[in-house]
């Protein structure tokens, strides 16, 4: 898939942070399953709310984020209309071979007028502390409707030294995913911009329909969601993780 350069990203000294900040500036690529000229991937970084990437085409769709330098990732909050199924997957040298964190369905809004699902933008707050990774990889399994909508990404992390490489938290082995955390992804209440209210997101002029098969999850594992607000929601149950081989 193509990768797109960021202008203007600025070289900045690495400090010994303790607390995770905005990681924009380390982001040195983007690239995207979908690249509409008017909703390009990078728009996904933009904090014009106004400023959207849109996919264009069958499900599952991506985003991918390289950074100059490894990550030690915090969380990434993900503004969006429509995803039904995010998976996120980490990439960091010296393998540089994906690693699959983590696989949520994520809840939605249902409007209690038609009992539709909403298209306000919906905010959910995905828990990737003590993950290391070069790039950051979301792909959207499913959606909603036949297409989904990403307004807004922030990612939250500090930069390491370089020569500090690899995946997984700090004093663990290799790349083990730390299971007894069930309350990776977070549902904000939904968030709408003055342009976006009273209305719903205008349907993408291309596309074809997402597939119609279901993923399956298991059942021994409780839900990664949480729902932060009240309302009506559909109910959502994470896959568990796991590692690509």
């Amino acid at each position: 898939f193509a990768v797109f350069p960021l202008e203007g990203v600025r070289e900045e000294r690495v400090e010994e942070a303790r607390e995770p900040v905005d990681v924009q500036p380390f982001v040195v690529g983007v690239g995207g399953s979908s690249t509409d000229p008017r909703h390009p991937p990078a728009h996904a970084l933009d904090p014009d709310l106004s400023k959207v990437w849109i996919s264009t085409g069958a499900f599952p769709q991506f985003l991918s984020m390289r950074f100059r330098q490894t990550i030690m990732l915090y969380n990434v909050t993900l503004q969006c209309s429509y995803v039904h199924t995010v998976t996120v997957y980490l990439v960091a040298p010296p393998r540089g071979r994906p690693f699959k964190a983590l696989t949520s369905q994520l809840p939605a809004t249902i409007n209690e007028r038609d009992g539709k699902i909403s298209g306000a933008i919906e905010a959910y707050e995905i828990n990737l502390q003590g993950f290391r990774a070069r790039e950051l990889v979301l792909e959207f399994e499913r959606g909603y409707d036949d297409f989904c909508v990403v307004h807004k990404l922030q990612i939250q992390g500090n930069p390491e030294r370089d020569g500090i490489d690899g995946i997984g938290r700090s004093g663990s082995r290799g790349n083990e995913l730390m299971t007894h955390k069930t309350d990776r992804v977070k549902h904000k209440p939904p968030v709408v911009s003055p342009k976006q209210r009273g209305r719903e997101i205008a349907r993408p002029r291309s596309g074809s329909r997402s597939r119609s098969t279901s993923p399956t999850f298991p059942t021994n594992h409780p839900p990664r969601v949480q729902r932060l607000s009240n309302g009506s929601d559909v109910s959502a149950k994470s896959g568990s993780s796991e590692r690509i081989r």
